[in-house]
């Protein structure tokens, strides 16, 4: 961990999120996940110096990155692990994450149809919220 941080996700009781997945994973991570009180996945990552811009805050990629992967679960869990895959997905940039600070994602499913699952994420530091997402998931091999 970096000289910076005091969280520790493990001592709080996160898991590694995907564990082994490799490639692009590998690069953004480590993330983290927890089941939370109502029975809804949390998504987390510490801001470390991987994922800091030339202006010394977070990446919007990594941010963009992290709200697609936490959806993408939410998605895959809902469907009940089949696969789907990301069709669409905004994102606005509310304010800046910064080395260290311990990043979470809050997810829902708007709508679910047939084949197409709509949904959003908040991505915040504390209170204060950093990136909104949006996004469509196709549940793929469903017309």
């Amino acid at each position: 961990m970096d000289e910076k941080t005091t969280f520790d996700p493990a001592a709080a009781g996160w898991r590694p999120n995907q564990p082994g997945a490799g490639g692009y994973e590998d690069r953004i991570g480590p993330t983290w996940k927890k089941p939370g009180a109502d029975g809804r996945w949390r998504y987390g990552f510490l801001a470390m110096a991987h994922h800091i811009n030339i202006q010394g805050v977070v990446h919007g990629g990594m941010l963009l990155s992290f709200a697609d992967d936490s959806l993408g679960q939410t998605v895959w869990r809902a469907v009940n692990k089949r696969p789907c895959a990301t069709i669409s997905l905004n994102g606005n940039f509310v304010g800046p994450a910064k080395l260290g600070d311990w990043v979470e994602a809050e997810t829902e499913i708007v709508r679910h149809g047939r084949a197409m699952i709509f949904c959003q994420a908040r991505l915040y530091v504390g209170e204060r919220t950093v990136f909104n997402a949006d996004g469509i998931w196709k549940l793929l091999g469903v017309d």
